[in-house]
């Protein structure tokens, strides 16, 4: 599988003819621990570009790595199912990667995972997977994001194009907040849990402590800010994604219009899982805010819906 999954993301990152792209995998420095991550960005040459491919394993990170050089970083591993990075105890709450520069950003083929607070509240997330922020030399950034499973914030708050295919993607994925950050999400598979984040489950892969009206942290959840993506600056266009267990009171949420272009949601499968929402009574009497596909405000905010397709199995 490793051999079948290693030329598919290679040959998606080489789609985008850009500088120092790796020419085949022959260039990667293969990675066994963690603190070899932090060890290979820091002491190569900032010009000069760091290939990085992670055995199958659980890498700790034991403090959060800046990334603040001129040449590309590529963090590729095998599988998201045999590829872990995470979070070391003595710095929970805070980011994995701060990406400040670099003319290339590539994260692909693992699962990446912070630890949260047992609440609903996102202001006390404050972790997450990758920050991405501006820099003195105003370089713009490039990410591509592919084939990962994601447990955790991404922040984008510079400008740049932003890329992400075929991943995994909880509550506040994404929050986008620059004006000039420019946001692509296609062929994705998002999921909001329900109730405190994360969701514990049984050994059968059914979620445990059902959603329940009784809990003030569940009603909390419910109401406000914990879509897949949130944005609050910049421009946002997702195609072909397929959105399941989506326990929240809208999907997508949208601040401002954009002055890169309309946002844009085309080709989105919703699929409601059955028994997991209350009924539309319940919704009427205040407990609960009427599930939507998007949240938008803003004035003069724009957004083009096209080919969408909601899927319901008794929920309501």
């Amino acid at each position: 599988m490793k051999y079948f999954l290693l030329p598919l993301i290679l040959c998606f990152t080489s789609h985008f003819i850009l500088s120092q792209a790796p020419v085949s995998y022959n260039q990667f420095k293969v990675v066994t621990a963690a603190w070899q991550i932090g060890n290979h960005i820091n002491n190569t040459p900032s010009n000069d570009p760091v290939y990085l491919v992670l055995a199958p394993g659980n890498y700790r990170i034991s403090q959060p790595i800046t990334i603040d050089r001129v040449g590309a970083v590529y963090i590729h591993g095998l599988s998201m199912a045999g590829t872990f990075l995470t979070d070391s105890t003595n710095f929970v709450g805070q980011d994995l990667f701060i990406v400040k520069k670099t003319n290339k950003f590539s994260i692909a083929g693992l699962t990446i995972r912070t630890s949260k607070p047992a609440s609903s509240d996102p202001n006390l997330w404050k972790g997450a997977g990758i920050s991405f922020e501006t820099n003195t030399s105003n370089m713009l950034h490039d990410v591509e994001i592919q084939e990962i499973e994601q447990g955790s914030s991404f922040k984008i708050n510079a400008p740049g194009t932003y890329r992400v295919q075929s991943s995994r993607v909880p509550n506040l994925g994404y929050i986008i907040n620059h004006p000039n950050a420019d946001f692509t999400m296609m062929q994705a598979h998002s999921w909001v849990y329900l109730g405190n984040f994360p969701k514990t489950k049984s050994s059968t892969g059914n979620i445990l402590n059902n959603y329940s009206l009784s809990h003030p942290d569940d009603i909390s959840y419910m109401k406000d800010s914990t879509c897949l993506v949130w944005q609050k600056q910049g421009r946002v266009r997702i195609y072909n994604t397929n959105n399941v267990m989506s326990g929240c009171a809208y999907e997508y949420r949208f601040d401002s219009k954009s002055n890169l272009g309309p946002h844009i949601i085309a080709g989105l499968r919703n699929e409601i899982e059955n028994n997991e929402f209350p009924s539309l009574a319940t919704c009427a009497g205040g407990n609960r805010i009427f599930k939507a596909v998007a949240k938008v405000s803003g004035y003069g905010n724009e957004i083009i819906f096209k080919c969408n397709s909601p899927v319901k199995s008794g929920a309501f």
